[in-house]
């Protein structure tokens, strides 16, 4: 039995911090399982203002009531991309663009995204994993996250084409807070990325790094 100031602290499979639901395992569930209603509300809202707001007054309305919520701590419960719940979430992001260009439910989203310069929710957390790399890098960050990416430059001591750029890729044995971590998967997104635009995103600033992922995000939408 653990008291604090004479209370009993309890066990408890969940806890709300700062608008975002933890769980015991760290998968997002409970906090998802809260999110899809919001953002089903959100697109019933849009269905029904569309009709007499211009497009360009449509998309501000989305990033207002869809995408703000949609994208509030997503870092922390999206880093798992094959949650059905997750799915179910960019499921609901498609349908809102459907909404907005008023386009039959089986169109192809992607020219959507394109035309609406919006990024896809795994895009977007992404983007946000590679902007906290770069802000580690030019310690930005608080003081407990020193150390916790490592440049491959720095370890190696070299200048090598293969290196520049990349981020050492520490072992982890455990699935839950090893590779489903956002520490590890922030480092395989960046490395890829790298080796991809074959560029040492380490050099850009953080605008023209977020200007640089954005275009090739949207690029890829066919």
């Amino acid at each position: 039995k653990i008291k604090h100031h004479g209370h009993k602290l309890r066990p408890t499979s969940s806890l709300k911090y700062l608008g975002i639901i933890l769980d015991e395992t760290l998968n997002g569930k409970i906090h998802l399982s809260q999110l899809i209603p919001k953002l089903t509300r959100a697109n019933n809202m849009l269905s029904k203002v569309r009709h007499f707001v211009p497009e360009d007054k449509l998309i501000s309305i989305y990033f207002a009531i869809f995408s703000s919520h949609m994208t509030y701590g997503c870092q922390i419960w999206g880093q798992n991309e094959n949650n059905p719940l997750f799915k179910k979430i960019e499921r609901l992001q498609k349908r809102a663009l459907r909404i907005i260009s008023f386009s039959r439910f089986e169109d192809h989203c992607d020219p959507l995204f394109k035309k609406y310069k919006i990024l896809k929710l795994k895009d977007y957390i992404t983007l946000q994993n590679c902007l906290l790399i770069h802000d580690h890098t030019r310690n930005l960050l608080p003081d407990s996250f020193k150390d916790y990416f490592l440049p491959c430059n720095d370890l190696y001591n070299t200048d090598t084409r293969a290196c520049a750029g990349s981020i050492f890729v520490p072992h982890v044995s455990s699935k839950t807070y090893g590779r489903k971590s956002i520490k590890l998967t922030s480092i395989l997104e960046w490395n890829h990325l790298t080796q991809v635009l074959n560029q040492n995103l380490l050099k850009l600033t953080r605008y023209n790094l977020k200007k640089t992922l954005t275009n090739y995000f949207l690029n890829s939408y066919s």
